[in-house]
């Protein structure tokens, strides 16, 4: 009950042929005109740090960083931080 006021963006990922057209940009606008449709408060992300072109996406799209996850990913015994991103849907 505490938390239903949030959402969670996960796993947006355009395939590297068609990046450039506007796909990944659509997909989180209307990932967060259904979350405000639901009555969302807050909606969160992850994105590993160094994804800078991911960042700027989002950053354009109104989230900001609220924080870093350290290690939040191990890929092939690398770790990966992740910065945490919050967009205020009131």
């Amino acid at each position: 009950m505490k938390q239903r006021h949030k959402g969670t963006l996960w796993g947006v990922y355009v395939d590297p042929a068609h990046r450039g057209g506007g796909i990944a940009t659509s997909l989180v606008k209307a990932a967060v005109q259904e979350a405000r449709e639901a009555g969302l408060r807050v909606l969160l992300l992850a994105v590993t740090l160094g994804n800078d072109a991911a960042i700027r996406r989002y950053e354009a799209a109104g989230f900001r960083r609220v924080g870093i996850e350290p290690r939040a990913l191990c890929v092939d015994g690398r770790f990966l931080d992740e910065a945490v991103m919050a967009l205020l849907l009131d």
